[in-house]
This record gives C-alpha cells, sequence and structure tokens, in this order.
C-alpha cells in the first residue's frame, strides 16, 4: 500500500505513519519510563548505535541521530552527511553518568610526542569561533588525582596573504587552573594538520583536506595524556 497512510493504535492517521498511545503513567526524569510510544533495541556492546537515518532519494544528503553505547551511558548524538565534508557528528549529549548537560563530543588523543599530547580532531578549519575544554592529569607522576582544566577558544578566519586567501588558525586562553602539588600547567596550541604538516595558515582552497589538530603539552612523560579529556563546539 505505497500510498496509504498507516495507524497503530487509530484508525485515522495524520501522516505515512501514526502511532497513537497514552501511557497510563507520567514522565519521570529519574527513573525508567516504561511505556514509549517506539522502541529500537540493538546489540550490547560499546559503541553499538540505535538510530534513526534520514537521507534524500539519492543518499548522498543525510543525517543520523540515536545513541551510542559507551563505557557507563548512551549518550545522544546527532551525525550529518554532505558531499564537502563527509560523515561528521555535529553535537552529542550527556556521555558519562551524572552529566545532564549539553557537550560537543569528546576528541580522544591520536599521537603522543615527548610531555604533548596530540589530538587529530578530523574537523575541517572551516571559518568560525570554536570553544575548547580540556581536562587532563598533568602531574600524574604526584598523584592520580590531580586535575588541570583549561578553557579557550579557538579562531578560525579567511584573510589574504600575498597572493593568495587564506585560512589562519589562533588559540586563545581565557582561564587555566589546577596541577597538582608542582602546580604543572599545560601549553595548548592549535595547528592546522595538512599532508602530515602543522601550519598556522593554509592555502583557503585547500582546507577541505585539512583538519585542526590540538597540542597540549606539560605532562609527565611517563603520563601523557593522562585522564584527558578534549571537547569542541564550534559556536558561529
Amino acid at each position: 500500500m505505497p500510498s496509504s497512510d498507516v495507524g497503530i493504535g487509530t484508525t485515522s492517521p495524520s501522516g505515512k505513519l501514526n502511532v497513537f498511545h497514552t501511557p497510563s503513567t507520567t514522565y519521570n526524569d529519574t527513573s525508567y519510563n516504561s511505556a514509549p510510544h517506539i522502541t529500537l533495541t540493538g546489540n550490547d556492546g560499546t559503541n553499538y548505535y540505535r538510530g534513526i537515518r534520514l537521507t534524500n532519494n539519492s543518499g548522498n544528503r543525510e543525517a543520523f541521530f540515536g545513541v551510542v553505547q559507551t563505557g557507563d551511558s548512551s549518550p545522544f548524538v546527532f551525525q550529518v552527511y554532505g558531499t564537502t565534508d563527509g560523515y561528521k557528528e555535529r553535537l552529542r549529549i550527556g556521555g558519562k553518568s551524572g552529566y545532564a548537560s549539553m557537550y560537543a563530543r569528546d576528541y580522544p588523543q591520536t599521537s603522543t610526542s615527548s610531555t604533548t599530547s596530540i589530538v587529530d580532531t578530523g574537523i575541517i578549519p572551516e571559518d568560525g569561533i570554536y570553544e575548547i575544554f580540556i581536562k587532563g592529569n598533568a602531574n600524574g607522576a604526584g598523584s592520580g588525582l590531580y586535575k588541570t582544566v583549561v578553557h579557550g577558544y579557538l579562531y578560525v578566519a579567511v584573510d589574504y596573504t600575498y597572493p593568495n586567501i587564506v585560512t589562519q588558525i589562533v588559540y586563545n586562553q581565557i582561564r587555566q587552573e589546577g596541577g597538582g602539588s608542582g602546580n604543572t600547567t599545560f601549553t595548548v596550541e592549535a595547528k592546522i594538520l595538512y599532508n602530515s604538516v602543522e601550519y598556522s595558515e593554509v592555502n583557503y582552497s585547500i582546507i577541505a583536506d585539512a583538519q585542526i589538530r590540538i597540542k597540549i603539552t606539560g605532562y609527565n612523560s611517563s603520563y601523557v595524556g593522562s585522564a584527558q579529556q578534549v571537547r569542541i563546539l564550534k559556536r558561529i
């Protein structure tokens, strides 16, 4: 019945699929809600997901939203796809037990160099202002409990450096706190990575093949990346 509407719980569907259901209980934000209209079930295991895909007929403009199982929860994610920058997760809500706020996704450490943690984000350096949050144990040799927290902004602008139009990146730190008994601090840098080489500015024409790299220096050499979390949220 390709031209028909489908009703579940109703004989007068108002769209292609209309599910009508009146739960016997009201919503409770701190306990299990047992009567949803739709349940999507999938396999157990880290990074398994349950979600819904939205796409055009050609499949070259699409979006996905759903939940991804992590170590202790299932954060809600939004992913989009376009022909320019491919698949990108744009928003992640939740992620750890006890967190009820909205966060950008975590960007894991991808490599290290001496006392520096390197995070290749996969984010195309599109012009805009990005807020960045960093947490890590810079003084892991002193105690596993220490946490240094950093808040800053990345500014990605399109400018002119003769004879080219260029994309530039600048990091501006707002505040840093913590560091443990040695008052150990981080030095944070933002670079544009293109063909495995770091730049502060690149020709605008190649940004689709470049990404933002974050470098966090100051760890004890045996604890690089200890307890580290990096979150980036594009503001404009």
